[in-house]
């Protein structure tokens, strides 16, 4: 099922469908994100482009966060990035930086009422946006991961929950 988060009523109708086939939703991963490999330079990049990437993370969070408010739900967790908050990943890519840090933010100001936690996750080799080997990440002494290792520190952190 492909649909935008930021469309919230199919967000409302696919959470209703997936209820209806699969019972009441305990957990959500959050993990939709994007950047923009055609503008990097974020002073020339046009704000429909800016808006591109803010939505997954930033109204898709939103809306997917108040369409589950009444679930029973054991854990909330959000897939940001460490570009969050290391400010050389960020470099022409500071719209992707401020989703990140927005999922962060929202984390810690709804940790009360909800079993919500969001992971600044370094790159993962092989899934999602592949390896990156900027001499920036590099320089942070960060290392990819393999998607075993991911699914364990993954495994880790839901069992804290």
């Amino acid at each position: 099922m492909d649909i935008s988060l930021a469309n919230e009523m199919k967000v409302q109708q696919s959470l209703q469908e997936m209820k209806r086939i699969l019972g009441p939703i305990g957990g959500v991963i959050h993990c939709a994100g994007i950047d923009d490999q055609e503008n990097p330079a974020f002073i020339r990049k046009p704000i429909n482009r800016i808006q591109h990437v803010l939505e997954p993370k930033i109204t898709g969070l939103d809306i997917l966060y108040k369409s589950l408010s009444n679930e029973p739900l054991q854990f909330f967790m959000l897939f940001s990035s460490v570009s969050s908050i290391i400010p050389t990943l960020a470099s022409g890519k500071s719209d992707y930086a401020v989703a990140n840090a927005y999922m962060d933010y929202f984390a810690e100001s709804n940790n009360d009422c909800c079993p919500i936690v969001s992971i600044q996750w370094p790159n993962w080799k092989s899934t999602g946006m592949g390896e990156v080997k900027s001499k920036a990440y590099q320089q942070t002494g960060l290392l990819s991961h393999t998607n075993t290792e991911g699914l364990q520190m993954l495994d880790g952190i839901l069992s804290k929950r």
